[in-house]
């Protein structure tokens, strides 16, 4: 069977990524990646922008004049000369499957008679009001976005979210048939993976020692809650615990201001060998990842903080109830919880070694039976059998 695997960049170039969807890229690149051990997969991507005048004027119009967003990405006709980009490329290579693997707008013009799947964390209308460069749109962005993937998600033949919420926005806000539907988790994105007897000797080592080490990992220190963890960690040495914060993907604070706790690493390219080993070493050692965002669909990196044991503390927002099992491999505040509240959950588990070993060892089961691709890819290969 020949899966014909569509995304708008070169899923084949990770150096060509746009900066702005690494999760998503690399999600893709890791179901794809298993897909192949049972199926034919061939790639499709690498669309090209055409620059055309009307939005650009748009652009000024609303920028300049109303002060809203638009944007392009959502126009009809830029979307529907994405698809007969699509289309041209299925006609040189014939499939049985075509497997959207970014978004809705990559299908909502292609004419075929193939079963079309999209694949994705969250319906695109789910962001509208919810990130933040998602909340100042225009009239017409919104009513296209909201448009094109009604159109879609009517055409195809199934939809996978990585998510329950994602999946319930889509049902009450489309009227999509819920058998349409199918939510599979999506997995950590790893280059090399310890030994399990490695992370249960690390576990052991935390659980015994301090000070205590908080890890967050994020481009955007404040939609993340990185202030939140910072303040947390503040707290928690004020009381007498010693503690550290790692930040990685960011630099929120700089030069001579930074606390004797907080430790600013900024960003660590993965897909570098060196890169890898370094996040590795400071995850085994790490207590537990703190994402305490205002706004997420997923949180891929949650999968990842899994794989090497690590309970992770969230907000109770987004798809982070299908990451997340408050007791099991974390707990998940309200948005409005004090840093108090954290506080008393971290230090209750970190002066208790059983009970911190206990949730640590469940953290990294969750993984092995739950957040990995290859559980993941399995369920997305039992459905394609299935069409």
């Amino acid at each position: 069977m020949k899966i014909a695997y569509i995304t708008n960049y070169d899923l084949t170039k990770s150096h060509k990524w746009p900066i702005t969807q690494l999760g998503m890229c690399q999600a893709a690149d890791s179901l794809a990646k298993q897909l192949s051990k049972h199926f034919q997969v061939e790639f499709i991507g690498d669309l090209h922008k055409k620059k055309n005048p009307i939005t650009r004027l748009k652009w000024l119009f609303y920028h300049h004049v109303s002060h809203k967003d638009y944007y392009r990405w959502a126009e009809p006709f830029v979307v529907r000369e994405y698809n007969q980009q699509i289309e041209n490329k299925l006609g040189e290579t014939p499939c049985d499957i075509i497997f959207c693997a970014e978004n809705a707008l990559l299908s909502p013009y292609l004419k075929t008679s193939k079963p079309v799947i999209i694949w994705t964390d969250a319906p695109l209308a789910a962001l509208i009001d919810f990130y933040p460069y998602m909340s100042n749109l225009c009239r017409e962005t919104r009513k296209n976005i909201i448009s094109l993937e009604e159109k879609a998600f009517f055409k195809s033949e199934k939809i996978i979210f990585s998510s329950n919420w994602a999946a319930d926005f889509a049902i009450k806000k489309y009227r999509i048939n819920p058998n349409k539907i199918h939510v599979f988790p999506w997995g950590a994105n790893l280059k090399t993976q310890p030994q399990k007897e490695m992370i249960y000797q690390e576990i052991n080592l935390r659980s015994r020692s301090l000070p205590i080490k908080l890890l967050f990992i994020g481009k955007e220190w404040e939609r993340k809650g990185g202030s939140k963890a910072l303040e947390i960690t503040r707290l928690l040495n004020s009381k007498g615990l010693p503690t550290e914060l790692t930040v990685i993907g960011c630099k929120p604070i700089q030069g001579n201001n930074i606390p004797h706790f907080l430790k600013v690493l900024g960003y660590i390219d993965k897909n570098q060998k060196s890169g890898w080993e370094e996040i590795s070493r400071i995850m085994l050692q790490s207590h537990f990842l703190l994402l305490l965002s205002e706004a997420e669909t997923y949180g891929q990196v949650l999968c990842e903080a899994n794989a090497f044991g690590i309970p992770c503390l969230t907000t109770d927002v987004g798809g982070f109830s299908s990451v997340i099992e408050n007791g099991v491999n974390g707990q998940r505040f309200s948005i409005n919880s004090s840093p108090e509240e954290c506080c008393k959950y971290i230090s209750e588990l970190a002066l208790n070694p059983e009970k911190y070993e206990s949730i640590a060892i469940s953290t990294l089961n969750e993984y092995s039976h739950r957040l990995n691709w290859e559980t993941t890819a399995e369920k997305v290969k039992v459905l394609i059998e299935e069409i």
